[in-house]
């Protein structure tokens, strides 16, 4: 992920169309923590195996407030996921953050 979608992250809906045929896998989370330099929210990275290469990739999850976000963090370490790849260059990853908040009982927004 470059600078400018660090700063400006992409519409989740239309990353969600765009990514939808996209090849999946599934990811294993390495790092979780509250992050508060762009309001409230979870960041944290993650691997998956595409096309025989570990990869990896990094993602935010906005959270109403700090204890949301402090449980969310603690939640995921052991989440399975999905994963999107772009079949063109499976570095590119894409990953729906709505699952987490399904997979952790933590309401969606």
């Amino acid at each position: 992920m470059g600078l400018f979608e660090k700063l400006f992250p992409p519409n989740e809906k239309a990353m969600a169309a765009k990514t939808a045929s996209w090849p999946t896998c599934v990811g294993k989370v390495h790092e979780a923590e509250p992050n508060f330099e762009r309001g409230t929210a979870v960041t944290f990275a993650y691997s998956y195996e595409a096309e025989g290469e570990f990869r990896g990739g990094e993602a935010r999850i906005p959270c109403g407030n700090v204890a949301e976000a402090e449980q969310l963090a603690d939640r995921m370490g052991l989440l399975a996921f999905t994963v999107r790849y772009s079949p063109d260059d499976p570095s590119k990853s894409w990953v729906d953050v709505a699952q987490f908040r399904s997979l952790t009982g933590l309401p969606v927004d």
